[in-house]
């Protein structure tokens, strides 16, 4: 299923809901909000490879994390 391109309108009208957490200090600046920020390879590439692999390890995997191991992960990554 394809989405819709996001626009400087769909994105300042926030027409999609589940994209917008709260507001940006941005959104005042007059600029197109899709096409004038580079693309940031450490969130669209990086991060959505690690989160994947992570899924298929650990949450698709036969033998799941308990909350506790993740919690204690979690915990030493931000240490």
């Amino acid at each position: 299923m394809a989405a819709e391109p996001r626009t400087n309108l769909s994105f300042r009208d926030r027409s999609d809901f589940e994209f917008h957490n709260g507001e940006s200090i941005l959104e005042t600046l007059a600029v197109d909000m899709v096409l004038d920020f580079p693309i940031d390879p450490m969130h669209q590439i990086f991060i959505g490879v690690t989160k994947k692999w992570v899924e298929l390890n650990f949450i698709e995997a036969s033998c799941k994390m308990s909350p506790t191991a993740i919690t204690s992960l979690n915990n030493s990554i931000k240490d």
